[in-house]
């Protein structure tokens, strides 16, 4: 990652942060519609998953300079996340739904640099989960 793109990235978690239990609210319900079988997984209320998905959210932003930590962290939730029964094509419909409310939450602040920036991020984030996933499941 740039560090344009760290920047866009901390700038908008920042914007989105002030709204998190509408960000949240609005992510969950969309990936509920997107794959209803998540759903059984998230077992607390909106509020503490809204709580959950900032403070993840934020910890990944602020181990990027960090990379042998930022692995270990995403490594982790994804063995978490297999334990849970998270599928590895699943791991599409979060990025659907993460992008899809941070457009909504943050309206014309989610340019297309800022999309960019939150792709690249997500991309690497779930590969590198999936990667404890699969050494989880061994």
């Amino acid at each position: 990652m740039t560090a344009e793109q760290i920047r866009r990235l901390r700038k908008s978690f920042h914007l989105m942060a002030r709204r998190a239990d509408i960000a949240a609210y609005y992510f969950y319900r969309q990936l509920f519609e997107m794959d209803p079988a998540l759903r059984p997984i998230f077992k607390t209320d909106i509020e503490l998953q809204a709580a959950k998905l900032t403070g993840m959210l934020r910890e990944t932003l602020e181990l990027l300079e960090q990379p042998l930590e930022w692995s270990e962290t995403l490594r982790d939730l994804g063995a978490r996340q297999a334990e849970y029964g998270v599928k590895p094509a699943q791991y599409a419909t979060v990025a659907t739904a993460l992008i899809s409310m941070l457009e909504s939450v943050l309206g014309e602040d989610f340019t297309a640099e800022t999309r960019q920036a939150w792709v690249a991020l997500y991309r690497s984030a779930a590969e590198t989960m999936r990667e404890g996933a699969e050494h989880a499941l061994c």
